[in-house]
């Protein structure tokens, strides 16, 4: 009871600082939004200079519905399996809570929307933490939630990719062009990442040291008021975090299955372009086979590689990196509208319906439930 009524007030005390800037998240999330726009903007007049509009949309017309009916679909399976991972994970850490499915799928949006217009996806976990911490949901709990997350989602990408690199080096080597340069960066980059979380993940008490160190900082400089109030604060919010943590970690079945959810997650959104490619019966489609290997190979090498750029939704280099590593797969005429129809599923819809679930996630308070989560808490 003790800790969640300090872990209560430094939430208090983050959302009061947030409050000084009042109008500050509002702000960055336009900024987000002005940003991808003008990326995509820039993006497809590059694009599409050299194209006929008409043309394109001739050839998008005809598309076949039933394969863009099971690219969605793929999607939603991307998303369900986030939601599953929460649920999963938070009614393990927190039995008291179980957390339901709505609210998970609603989170898995939150992030959804959130990733993809702030720069290198990095707005998606702490607005999902502040959605579920307005559900009255700790962010002790929520933090080792979406760091498994992140985890897992990093080597389940790493994985696919890497299969690809040892299982089609030759044909990889054929047909990476440019990207092949920054394939190397791009695993770099998710390595150093992964093992920094994992660093976190199994061995918690280092985020206690951090805020040590921090706090300390901040006190030498005196940019913070009662100190010893708030390092108490601090370290029972970190009490909860390194228990749940401790305990989390130890259960191997429950990281089995998490990381199964991940590769079905990531599985899911890397066959987005071949069911593109069907639809508008592109490339290969007399060996179905042959174009899911080719389709699904590349989109794992650009998933990787596109993380470099940190643009909202990682627009620019993923449009650029599948006209280059597509361009064997597709002939040149349905390439661009590939190109569009991969967006349109994985990006562009989608967005829109996690706008919509955002913006009633945060108009919208469950107070039975923030009632009712407050009362678990309380007898914990």
């Amino acid at each position: 009871m003790q800790e969640w009524q300090d872990e209560k007030l430094i939430s208090e005390n983050l959302t009061d600082v947030r409050n000084d800037g009042k109008g500050g998240t509002a702000r960055n999330l336009l900024i987000g939004l002005f940003i991808l726009i003008i990326m995509l903007s820039l993006t497809w007049h590059m694009i599409f200079k050299d194209y006929s509009i008409k043309e394109m949309k001739a050839i998008l017309l005809q598309a076949d519905w039933r394969w863009l009916l099971g690219g969605f679909t793929l999607m939603l399976i991307h998303q369900c399996c986030i939601a599953l991972s929460i649920i999963r994970v938070m009614n393990y850490i927190a039995p008291t809570l179980q957390v339901k499915f709505k609210v998970a799928f609603n989170t898995s949006f939150i992030g959804f929307f959130f990733n993809n217009i702030t720069p290198s996806s990095s707005g998606g976990q702490p607005m999902q933490m502040y959605y579920l911490k307005k559900l009255s949901i700790p962010m002790s709990y929520t933090s080792v939630v979406f760091i498994a997350l992140a985890i897992f989602y990093n080597l389940s990408m790493l994985f696919y990719c890497a299969c690809v690199s040892v299982f089609r080096s030759g044909y990889l080597q054929e047909n990476l062009g440019y990207v092949s340069y920054l394939l190397p960066l791009g695993y770099l980059l998710y390595i150093v990442t992964t093992t920094f979380l994992l660093l976190l993940f199994f061995n918690p008490k280092i985020i206690v040291a951090a805020l040590r160190f921090v706090l300390g900082m901040l006190m030498r400089k005196k940019l913070i008021k009662n100190p010893r109030n708030l390092v108490r604060k601090l370290l029972h919010f970190s009490k909860r975090y390194i228990a749940s943590s401790l305990s989390f970690n130890k259960n191997w079945r429950l990281l089995l299955e998490l990381m199964a959810l991940h590769l079905v997650q990531m599985a899911a959104y890397t066959a987005v372009p071949f069911f593109a490619c069907m639809a508008l019966r592109a490339g290969n489609t007399q060996n179905c086979w042959q174009l899911l290997k080719d389709s699904f190979s590349m989109q794992a090498v650009l998933n990787i590689a596109a993380s470099l750029v940190p643009s909202p939704g990682a627009v620019g280099l993923t449009e650029g990196g599948f006209l280059q590593l597509f361009g064997n797969i597709v002939p040149d005429k349905q390439l661009i509208p590939a190109l569009l129809l991969t967006r349109v599923i994985n990006l562009y819809v989608f967005l829109l319906i996690a706008a919509v679930i955002t913006t009633i996630c945060f108009i919208r308070v469950d107070f039975k439930l923030n009632a009712a989560n407050l009362n678990k808490l309380d007898q914990e």
